[in-house]
């Protein structure tokens, strides 16, 4: 969405809260075979992925899988929140560092321990998550 409206230029946002964000397609990375099986299975994610796709090939697509986009300058600042134990939390921190080397302002926060969802499933560290959420979207909207 960020990049959509980047590169439209019709509305600028006033940044991105990014709770264990996928954003590589596909692609795999060492935690996704690390917690494989906690609470995500790869097959899952290969299944979600095949969901979001419509089967078609987008890992290249830089809407579908903004790591695969050839610059994310210009994005507005990002938290990107992760957890400890989570398949997507070094898809998470490939995309933290992206921005910041694209000079894009980014507060990145991870939870350990923590698996896939445990904000969603209001887990006891979802409370101190959700109060970061709170001040940090404050602080883009001030």
């Amino acid at each position: 969405m960020s990049l959509r409206l980047r590169d439209s230029g019709d509305l600028p946002l006033a940044g991105q809260a990014l709770i264990y964000p996928g954003v590589g397609g596909s692609r795999t990375f060492p935690s996704t075979q690390e917690f494989d099986g906690l609470i995500l299975t790869l097959s899952g994610m290969k299944v979600f992925w095949a969901a979001y796709t419509g089967g078609r090939d987008l890992d290249d697509d830089p809407y579908a899988a903004p790591l695969s986009a050839p610059s994310l300058a210009g994005l507005p600042p990002a938290l990107v929140l992760l957890g400890g134990c989570d398949l997507l939390r070094d898809e998470g921190r490939a995309y933290a560092t992206r921005l910041r080397d694209e000079g894009v302002a980014v507060d990145e926060v991870c939870y350990p321990g923590q698996p896939h969802g445990f904000v969603n499933f209001e887990l006891p560290a979802a409370e101190p998550a959700f109060e970061h959420i709170g001040t940090w979207i404050r602080g883009v909207l001030d």
